[in-house]
């Protein structure tokens, strides 16, 4: 094919095919200082157990789209059941996470599912032997749609999240034993969702085109001439 005709003809294809790139982000969830809820554990391989635990809005943290815009949750409630205890202060895979409520600037009702999914691990760790703990855990899930599509994730991307949940202060047991808590001084929920595709400027892409083009030509040029 003649190189005139070769190069513009790719630099209209360019234009009408846009290229995608990745991009990173969290959907951060937020437990308010002094909430209401409850955090038990019955002893041995039994469960880690919070509910009611107040959730009461919603942050996009470098998200695709509006990140640093956050949206107030009504009723929002954390509620979960971790993977049997390992001992330790330790609970292993399973259980269930998830946050419902209701986000009305998105369309959502009260009691709608916000978060779901399941347990990689969890634990407790103490600040003194004797004083406030705090509960880590890791979980894989999804979003609500309309959250995802809101912060610029495709609807159905599977999430990566931690919690980390501060307990109100008082004495407890040692050693695994059973116990009851109520109140929490604050939490968070941090997800990453599979980031969604972000075009790409096809400019971009007609840059290195031409800078092949030249290459090329230059090429084309050595090879024929007689020096």
């Amino acid at each position: 094919m003649n190189l005139r005709r070769f190069f513009p003809i790719i630099m209209i294809v360019c234009m009408l095919i846009p290229l995608t790139a990745v991009a990173d982000g969290l959907i951060d969830f937020n437990i308010p200082t002094s909430t209401a809820g409850t955090l038990s554990y019955t002893g041995g391989t039994n469960p880690l157990i919070g509910a009611g635990i107040t959730v009461n809005g919603v942050l996009g943290v470098l998200s695709p789209s509006r990140s640093g815009v956050g949206e107030s949750i009504t009723n929002g409630s954390l509620n979960f059941t971790s993977g049997p205890g390992v001992g330790s202060w330790k609970w292993g895979a399973g259980g269930a996470i998830s946050v419902t409520g209701g986000i009305p600037s998105l369309g959502l009702a009260n009691n709608s599912v916000l978060l779901s999914g399941t347990f990689t691990s969890a634990s407790i760790s103490p600040l003194s032997p004797s004083l406030l703990k705090i509960v880590l855990a890791g979980f894989s899930g999804v979003e609500n749609p309309n959250l995802l599509s809101f912060y610029g994730y495709s609807p159905g991307s599977s999430s990566i999240g931690s919690l980390i949940l501060s307990p109100a202060i008082g004495l407890w047991p040692l050693g695994g034993k059973p116990f009851s808590a109520k109140g929490f001084v604050g939490g968070t929920i941090l997800t990453a969702p599979d980031p969604a595709p972000v075009p790409i400027p096809s400019s971009l892409l007609l840059f290195v085109v031409a800078l092949f083009g030249l290459a090329l030509a230059a090429k084309f040029r050595i090879i024929k001439s007689p020096f």
